[in-house]
């Protein structure tokens, strides 16, 4: 599984996923802090990543 986390998650988050055997990165890692919802949705859609996020605002994307 593939994840990004999005930026009201903590990063430490990744740590912990990457030792469960998933592949986790963050908006932070790709300096993403800012960008909109979609911007964010996208690049994780390029990357076949699923965002986990805290932001309801992606429910209306």
């Amino acid at each position: 599984m593939k994840v990004k986390l999005d930026e009201g998650l903590p990063v430490s988050l990744a740590g912990r996923l990457a030792a469960l055997g998933v592949d986790a990165d963050t908006v932070f890692d790709e300096k993403l802090t800012g960008c909109t919802d979609p911007e964010v949705l996208a690049v994780a859609g390029r990357e076949g990543r699923i965002v986990f996020t805290l932001d309801r605002g992606f429910g209306n994307i």
